[in-house]
């Protein structure tokens, strides 16, 4: 009975980890340039931190906001300093006359942690609309374009 329990423990807590990562793939008929330049155009609406077209890459800045209404311990208080951040990373890769085009939102809860640090940054489960609305607004770029899905 240990044996089970501590492999569905185990199971369990491997998991979660991977649930983390949200990300949303497409694949488009168009050269990687023409792909670049529509994903880049569609980020800009944020502050763009990374931009790296070799290893296809574009991360936004990370943004903040405030968490509202979201009672913290057993008293139900809120906090003032509880907030999220959130940051875009969109990564395109060539294959062949295709180009796969993956976009994640990396999101994380500043949070009572206890011990030595008793805040700090927590990942936490993106957002899958504001992926999928990236998503969206890039095919779309895509699409004026003339480039086609696979």
């Amino acid at each position: 009975m240990y044996r089970i329990f501590l492999w569905l423990l185990i199971v369990s807590l491997s998991s979660g980890c991977a649930m983390l990562g949200g990300v949303q793939e497409s694949y488009v008929v168009c050269p990687y340039d023409k792909v670049w330049e529509a994903s880049l155009e569609t980020m800009k609406t944020g502050l763009i931190a990374v931009q790296d077209k070799n290893k296809g890459t574009i991360e936004t800045a990370w943004v903040e906001n405030p968490v509202v209404g979201r009672p913290y311990g057993a008293f139900g208080r809120n906090l003032e300093t509880d907030k999220e951040r959130a940051r875009m990373v969109v990564t395109l890769t060539r294959l062949n006359d295709v180009t796969s085009v993956g976009v994640n939102e990396v999101r994380e809860h500043w949070g009572f942690r206890g011990g030595a640090h008793l805040f700090q940054w927590i990942p936490v489960e993106p957002s899958e609309e504001a992926v999928t609305d990236t998503m969206k607004r890039i095919n779309a770029k895509l699409k004026e374009r003339g480039c086609l899905p696979a």
